[in-house]
């Protein structure tokens, strides 16, 4: 039988071997669901699990970068600039990749970053 898969679930064996049940919801404590997937006990459990959530909660993506139909390098870099770039403290270091990266992004921030290859990094239309 195909396993059944429930949002925000996650199963795993304790120590002396036995399939663990719990909700997890990002910035919520876990909730432990007895019984198996399936049955109409562990249902019960889990819909009263996902109706404690807030509205607002049900709905919330995780930012996993720029969105699908802006996929350019601009938005690459945009998002760059507001994660990964804030964990670099020197700040000659943010002024050189600022000015490394806008540079690139003049030229080149109008083209699908998905489809940047290793060989288009090292043709000459790329640099400079």
């Amino acid at each position: 039988m195909k396993p059944i898969r429930l949002k925000h679930m996650n199963a795993f064996p304790d120590r002396h071997g036995a399939i663990r049940h719990y909700f997890r919801f990002p910035g919520r404590k876990a909730v432990k669901i007895e019984g198996e997937p399936g049955s109409v006990p562990f249902m019960l459990a889990y819909q009263a699990a996902l109706n404690d959530l807030p509205d607002d909660a049900k709905d919330v993506k995780k930012h996993r970068g720029p969105a699908a139909d802006d996929r350019t390098i601009n938005a690459l870099a945009k998002y760059y600039f507001e994660t990964e770039f804030t964990h670099l403290t020197a700040a000659s270091s943010k002024k050189k990749n600022r000015g490394i990266i806008n540079r690139f992004c003049a030229k080149h921030g109008h083209r699908h970053a998905g489809k940047i290859e290793f060989v288009h990094i090292n043709a000459p239309c790329w640099h400079g």
